[in-house]
């Protein structure tokens, strides 16, 4: 490399050496872009599927709230037209139900397929237990309107609240361990430049010295000769073979 800088002129020497420094520059601020577009996806996963998965179970929570709301304000109406009111809205919960579960499943959801499908098979079992409520609404049964709930549909609703919260579980667990990912990919990106950072100035310096080098060397050499001169001594030689300006 210092043979082929030395048979350089000195302008292509310093632009060469300006052409390596940007270089290593271009190289840092390309992985730092990358590394910061890894992050940013990383947030954008987190923001987009794992925070708005949890979000649309609380509203599958509050949804299925209401239905068990709505039963019993059926059961608690002293007259039949009250309990056909109750239970008109109660459908129209169900349906608000289903799409906010539909809203999470199209969420991108993290929590395995088995507890979606758990979820899933108690709140039918929930709907089926479910009639026999609105047989002893209509029959304004209310004392065995209680005992059948608390015997048979109480039990089912613990199951479902326990099996949402392995739901929002499984999903602040994911986010977080997306959380954890884009935190590591940022300390990576930190070593990863500072360590091409120190690299481009040792390189920087490197490049620096020979280019010096291979001008201020011949020079010195020459000065050397040309005081040799006046001192009478006609046999120095500057022994430069170079083919830039000093050669």
């Amino acid at each position: 490399m210092t043979s082929r800088l030395r048979g350089l002129n000195v302008a292509p020497k310093l632009f060469a050496g300006f052409g390596v420094v940007c270089l290593l520059l271009a190289i840092v601020v390309g992985v730092g872009i990358t590394r910061l577009q890894s992050s940013q996806a990383d947030l954008d996963r987190i923001s987009t599927q794992a925070l708005r998965s949890v979000q649309t179970i609380g509203v599958v929570r509050a949804s299925y709230l209401n239905l068990r709301q709505d039963i019993a304000n059926a059961a608690l109406t002293t007259d039949s037209a009250g309990t056909e009111a109750a239970l008109a809205t109660m459908a129209e919960d169900d349906v608000l139900y289903d799409e906010a579960w539909q809203a999470y499943l199209d969420s991108s959801p993290a929590a395995p397929q088995a507890q979606r499908d758990a979820v899933e098979d108690t709140m039918a079992e929930y709907r089926a237990a479910r009639e026999e409520l609105v047989v002893r609404a209509r029959a304004k049964d209310t004392a065995g309107f209680i005992a059948y709930r608390t015997a048979t549909t109480l039990p089912i609703t613990r199951e479902y609240m326990g099996q949402l919260e392995e739901l929002v579980q499984a999903e602040s667990a994911s986010a977080k361990a997306t959380a954890t990912a884009s935190s590591s990919d940022v300390r990576q990106a930190v070593i990863v430049l500072l360590g091409i950072g120190v690299l481009a100035i040792a390189v920087a310096i490197a490049v620096a010295v020979v280019v010096a080098r291979s001008i201020a060397g011949p020079l010195a050499r020459t000065l050397s000769v040309v005081q040799g001169l006046a001192d009478g001594r006609l046999d120095a030689r500057v022994g430069c073979s170079g083919t830039d300006e000093v050669g």
